[in-house]
């Protein structure tokens, strides 16, 4: 091979060879993104679920800062880096969702972490409680919000969210009334149907992942389509 065979663009094995090589020295390999949905899935279901037994005060817990280290590393740092997995991979309503939800959880989280300071800044338990449920009240409007940019995935998704929303609301409610233990149980039953629609999705996904595995979990999908992933 000269140099002469490769300038005028005779193709040779020799001339193939060498720009091959010459490429690879200026292009980088593209790299295949897997798909992140089931690791936010399964992240957002898990801390929806400790949260929601807490709540319903399962085996007389009455506190649930023993969640506290799970809201912010597998229900906040890991759904933040699903969606953004989502976002490279060009999922935006997917990337979105994922880490909204997680930085809710770590934020939520650091409101009970003393060192935070946040509860030392309340005397008036009737103050802290207007102060949180008026901050879960605007996070009930922000799952509204994005469950009118799931309506057009699948039955899973939209009930899922749909029942989001109202395990937001009573939490809401419950921090404004706190003598009303019912408001709070009450979240705590919707949020379990919540982390069971998640765990469902996020496995139906983790399925459809694997190509060669013979179990498919059906999702509802509208119009007879196979949706984008969304969370």
């Amino acid at each position: 091979m000269s140099l002469t065979d490769i300038e005028s663009g005779i193709s040779t094995p020799a001339a193939a060879t060498y720009a091959e090589n010459r490429s690879s020295l200026y292009h980088s390999p593209r790299r295949q993104f897997g798909n992140a949905t089931p690791l936010g899935l399964f992240a957002f279901a898990s801390s929806v679920l400790i949260g929601s037994l807490y709540n319903l005060r399962v085996k007389g817990v009455m506190h649930g800062n023993a969640m506290i280290g799970h809201s912010l590393f597998c229900g906040g740092l890991a759904q933040i880096l699903a969606g953004m997995w989502q976002f490279a991979c060009g999922n935006t309503p997917g990337g979105t969702i994922a880490t909204l939800y997680g930085t809710y959880n770590m934020s939520y989280a650091y409101i009970f972490i003393p060192s935070s300071g946040i509860l030392a800044a309340y005397t008036d338990p009737s103050e802290f409680g207007a102060a949180v449920g008026t901050f879960v009240l605007a996070w009930a409007l922000i799952a509204f919000f994005l469950l009118i940019g799931q309506l057009r995935t699948n039955f899973c998704t939209v009930f899922m969210g749909s029942v989001n929303v109202m395990s937001f609301s009573f939490l809401s409610a419950s921090y404004f009334h706190p003598e009303r233990t019912g408001l709070l149980r009450t979240s705590g039953s919707l949020g379990l149907i919540v982390a069971f629609f998640a765990f469902y999705i996020g496995l139906s996904e983790l399925l459809r992942a694997d190509k060669t595995h013979f179990i498919r979990l059906p999702l509802g999908v509208f119009g007879g389509k196979r949706a984008s992933k969304t969370s």
